[in-house]
């Protein structure tokens, strides 16, 4: 009888021992599932911040790039304005130039590049020599009015344009368009005061 109730109470023992290990195990089981219940939560938590922040950083992006789009769509507009507009005005004055350069060929000049005067990349419409000249007609007028006639000084300079226009036509020394410039002031000097004392003479003759 001893033996039978050590061997109960032992069986009662040994059952209640499983019972314990079964509910340990239940509850290591359902902690463990709790807390990949809160693993997975944590895990679509941070899953939709993550979202979001991309999400956000997308439109930021999107907005810097429709800026910058719109930034450089002003400043081609901008370009492209300010090149129809210097298109516009290159145009007037290639039109502008063209009626002068017509009208300095009526004037019977040769027009030659080569020894012309440019000012901002537009020849002009006399070579430097007829410049020089109309230059001298201008000074010659304003003196003979001033300071009379003078002689020596006005043959002086036909002489000195006469001489290098000869040097230069005979290949004896090229001039330069500077050198072309001062000898057609001179010539044009001396050739108006010679006009207008002509002119002044003829007068006088007329009225005697």
């Amino acid at each position: 009888m001893i033996h039978a109730g050590y061997g109960y109470n032992g069986m009662q023992n040994h059952q209640q021992k499983v019972i314990t290990r079964r509910n340990k195990s239940d509850t290591f089981q359902e902690d463990k599932f709790q807390e990949e219940i809160f693993q997975e939560d944590t895990f679509h938590e941070d899953k939709i911040h993550e979202d979001k922040f991309h999400e956000e950083k997308f439109h930021e992006d999107k907005s810097h790039k429709d800026k910058f789009h719109e930034d450089k769509f002003h400043e081609d507009k901008f370009h492209k304005d300010k090149f129809q507009e210097d298109t516009f005005r290159e145009d007037k004055g290639y039109c502008c130039w063209i009626k002068w350069m017509r009208f300095g060929e009526k004037t019977g000049c040769h027009q030659r590049p080569d020894r012309s005067f440019f000012i901002k990349d537009y020849q002009m419409p006399i070579c430097a020599r007829c410049f020089g000249v109309c230059i001298g007609y201008i000074i010659a007028v304003t003196g003979y009015f001033l300071v009379g006639f003078t002689k020596i000084l006005s043959f002086a300079g036909c002489f000195v344009m006469f001489l290098d226009w000869l040097l230069q036509e005979i290949k004896i020394k090229e001039s330069t368009n500077g050198r072309r410039f001062v000898t057609g002031l001179l010539g044009g000097y001396g050739i108006m005061s010679l006009q207008l004392a002509l002119l002044k003479w003829l007068l006088k003759l007329v009225h005697k």
